[in-house]
């Protein structure tokens, strides 16, 4: 357990927005002399957005990381790299073209987690062609370098078959097993593996069944959750990690149902009657605010829903202009008094800004690409 793996990637490239030198293959980059820090060290007032894509489906998975002024809208930071191939992230993350409808195929907090806290390392599954199983592991973005994270097991055991792994708060890696059912995690580096219990089922549903796209880890609680494909799939979990949201959608009209809050996966939680059409919850503000993203006639709005005392109900309403654009992946202010999103328009993305009390959006970044996600605003 924890053998470190030397991958040639196929490409790989970590630059600073100032013109640094592309790295050579499996090169080490980011030192202090020759180069920025790594990852985003020392990145601060950012918008972090990420693009990927995949080659027309076949191809090995390629990142773009951004981090933008929140302010000017300058480029801070960029980060490109490419899996090797038959490698992937927890949660995809685009089609293979970029366009508009791979964004926001899970909530932007849940892609987040696929990172470490300074995007110095991705959790990643790679198959495994010899035994037909699936291997969890981290990659050192500035390297190149793939830690296998899977148990040992002996070579005439079961094929393992380990996956969704993602970063909790604390550092260590979460992943599940179809071969043992359960959800372990264990450090980057490979030590301290630890069982955090059976993958579980709810009312007979496997927690990672086949309508179930990976986990989510809930801060501080280090709760894991399964995040299901679809907006009433979507959950997102509080600050302080006591309870996960998410909000049933009428399959005929869309509209908004009650906002559920759930302690654990197999917990029934409790129906917060909610007023106004919220969408599907993306993340949290603070403990009594939620950020969504709800379908306005030809394009989408962001929403916001405000917890009353007790959190026995809950008003939403929409923060954006109903117009033809796409946004989506709010992310809101350290502060909390703003609310920064992607907008989308002839599959360009642009970064707007708009008060979390709602008003004209104002943009931050005219032309993102075509970012995925807006991961966060650190």
């Amino acid at each position: 357990m924890g053998r470190l793996v030397v991958i040639a990637l196929a490409a790989l490239l970590v630059a600073g927005c100032a013109g640094a030198t592309p790295a050579e293959p499996g090169g080490p980059t980011g030192t202090a002399s020759d180069g920025p820090p790594p990852g985003l060290v020392g990145v601060r007032n950012a918008a972090v957005t990420v693009a990927c894509s995949n080659e027309g489906l076949s191809g090995p998975w390629s990142f773009t990381i951004a981090a933008t002024d929140a302010s000017s809208g300058a480029p801070v930071r960029e980060l490109r790299f490419t899996l090797p191939k038959g490698t992937e992230p927890a949660f995809p993350c685009a089609d293979g073209r970029g366009n508009v409808a791979s964004a926001g195929l899970v909530p932007s907090y849940a892609f987040r987690q696929v990172f470490d806290a300074d995007f110095r390392k991705i959790a990643v599954t790679s198959s495994d062609a010899r035994t037909s199983g699936r291997r969890v592991g981290v990659l050192d973005i500035a390297t190149g370098q793939v830690t296998d994270l899977s148990p040992a097991r002996s070579d005439f055991a079961a094929a393992p078959q380990d996956h969704s792994a993602v970063f909790a708060d604390d550092g260590r890696v979460w992943f599940a097993s179809d071969t043992t059912r359960t959800v372990t995690s264990v450090a980057p580096d490979g030590s301290g593996l630890r069982d955090e219990g059976p993958t579980g089922y709810t009312n007979g549903v496997a927690m990672l069944g086949s309508g179930d796209l990976g986990l989510v880890v809930a801060p501080r609680s280090h709760t894991a959750f399964a995040l299901a494909a679809g907006g009433d799939g979507f959950v997102a979990p509080s600050p302080d990690g006591s309870v996960f949201a998410s909000v049933e959608q009428a399959p005929l009209t869309g509209e908004s149902g009650p906002l559920e809050l759930r302690r654990s996966e197999d917990d029934g939680g409790s129906a917060v009657p909610l007023s106004g059409d919220f969408g599907r919850v993306e993340r949290w503000v603070d403990g009594t605010r939620l950020l969504g993203v709800a379908s306005a006639g030809q394009g989408t709005t962001i929403t916001l829903a405000e917890l009353g005392p007790g959190r026995r109900a809950a008003t939403a309403r929409s923060i954006t202009p109903a117009t033809d654009r796409y946004n989506a992946s709010p992310v809101a202010s350290p502060d909390g008094s703003s609310v920064m999103f992607l907008s989308f328009r002839a599959n360009r993305a642009a970064l707007y800004r708009v008060p979390i009390g709602g008003g004209e959006p104002v943009v931050v970044a005219p032309d993102v690409a075509t970012s995925n996600y807006l991961l966060e605003w650190r």
